[in-house]
């Protein structure tokens, strides 16, 4: 009996590919992660896998191919999601993706719609319907050309489909991307823009975290997971990899940087400045709580990742970190939108507005021009974001102004100014968990350790901010 929700999407852990062909010798090329789909009756879906190939060719933005990174394996990831909707709808009604007519493709996009969740409301929203509906597209037209049907996809083909532009600025320098259009795709929603996330939300998960009723394992876990949220500006993948060794060799450092995995700009790592009160914090549950479970499961295979499962010890799928923040925003009866992406938002935004500060600049296109042609803060600040481009951090410079706004003093040191921040949250934070719990010892010993990490971000901090 074939499983029609069973996920069609895997990924291969190495996978090796001809590259090319030189002087009587044969280079190939080793893939990790690249993304596979299957038929429900998980027989292998021969179309779908030569597009995915096809995509490792596909320029993305540097200029690279598409992206294996990550727990869903990157851009080539989510196009294979994207067209595995397609694949379970070819195979249920039992046509041939090259036998598809233009009326499929509107039953196909049609049935996305009325998918409901358990509680009736829509699975999919009208922005997720048109981009799976879009990548299906681009899949259609690669399997006209492979079954030698030029114009199976076209403004007059079998799917009445076409291409077009939309023009993004990249370094200052115009870039034309391309999009397929067809009559069963709308224009769309107005897409939400993600604000940082405010600080008393951050507070309230943080209360909820105690008092949900998980054990004390889960409630550390839990809470290092925010601050490292909080402290890195990561994606949620990039936070779920997090290493043992890079917090303990960012405690040996006298100006503490944190190595973090980079997922976007081809992949690699970079270092982001912190403050001892959050490596402490981390380096706490890594000791108390991590090691003795790693140990006994593990003996002296460690893994080195510094999130892990209760119950094996394994490594805690950064996947899981969506599903903990949705759950306590949730007890916390927090009614807007909270997700793990809007730490970064708010990690981004607090860093521009401390380098405003710092420069004494005084608009935002000043801060623009100066991200263009100013060398050094250019580069460190896509090395601390891990963004590919100025131009994609564009939209936080008008959000850190209007950050910015009520503050008049310039700031001598982007880390003491931070970690003086974080220090005041975290006070605040250990004073209201203080008037429920009254474990004044507990309250003690965790103010006395945030203190002395402040202490030695100030006497430490160096110059490495300095103009």
């Amino acid at each position: 009996m074939v499983d029609q929700h069973k996920k069609l999407v895997s990924r291969l852990k190495d996978f090796q590919l001809h590259d090319f062909y030189a002087r009587g010798e044969a280079h190939r090329r080793n893939i990790v992660g690249l993304s596979h789909v299957s038929w429900p009756h998980r027989r292998p879906c021969n179309e779908a896998n030569l597009y995915i190939l096809s995509l490792l060719k596909r320029p993305g933005r540097g200029g690279a191919g598409l992206s294996t990174n990550g727990e869903s394996g990157g851009s080539i990831g989510e196009h294979a999601y994207k067209i595995s909707h397609l694949v379970r709808y070819c195979f249920k009604n039992s046509i041939a993706f090259h036998e598809l007519v233009d009326g499929d493709f509107y039953k196909f996009i049609k049935e996305l719609r009325l998918e409901v969740t358990e509680k009736g409301g829509p699975k999919k929203s009208e922005n997720t319907v048109n981009a799976v509906g879009r990548s299906c597209i681009g899949f259609l037209e690669f399997v006209g050309r492979l079954y030698g049907a030029a114009n199976f996809v076209s403004a007059d083909g079998i799917i009445k489909a076409s291409e077009k532009e939309h023009v993004i600025y990249e370094g200052g320098k115009k870039k034309v991307r391309y999009y397929w259009t067809h009559g069963s795709l709308s224009l769309g929603e107005r897409e939400n823009k993600r604000n940082p996330i405010p600080r008393t939300d951050i507070k309230d998960l943080r209360m909820a975290i105690d008092d949900i009723g998980s054990g004390d394992f889960v409630v550390v876990r839990r809470h290092t997971m925010i601050a490292a949220l909080v402290n890195l500006g990561g994606r949620r993948s990039e936070i779920g990899l997090l290493t043992v060794a890079s917090v303990k060799q960012a405690l040996s450092e006298a100006d503490p940087m944190l190595e973090l995995p980079t997922l976007k700009r081809g992949g690699g790592t970079r270092k982001i400045p912190v403050s001892r009160v959050f490596l402490q914090q981390v380096d706490q549950f890594i000791d108390d709580w991590r090691g003795p479970l790693v140990r006994k499961k593990y003996g002296a295979k460690d893994h080195g990742y510094v999130f892990i499962s209760e119950t094996d010890g394994g490594h805690y799928a950064p996947r899981n970190i969506t599903n903990e923040i949705r759950m306590l925003r949730k007890f916390a009866g927090i009614e807007r939108q909270v997700c793990a992406h809007m730490f970064r938002h708010a990690f981004i935004t607090n860093l521009f507005v401390l380098l405003i500060e710092r420069h004494k600049i005084e608009s935002p296109d000043e801060f623009r021009a100066l991200l263009i042609d100013g060398g050094k803060l250019k580069s460190e600040v896509l090395k601390w974001t891990g963004g590919k481009s100025v131009d994609s951090l564009d939209t936080y410079i008008d959000l850190a102004f209007e950050e910015a706004s009520g503050f008049g003093s310039i700031v001598d040191s982007v880390v003491v100014v931070r970690s003086t921040r974080l220090f005041l949250d975290e006070a605040k934070y250990l004073l209201d968990r203080l008037s429920k719990s009254r474990d004044v010892d507990s309250f003690v010993g965790k103010f006395q350790s945030a203190m002395d990490g402040l202490l030695a971000d100030f006497n430490n901090h160096g110059s490495r901010f300095k103009s």
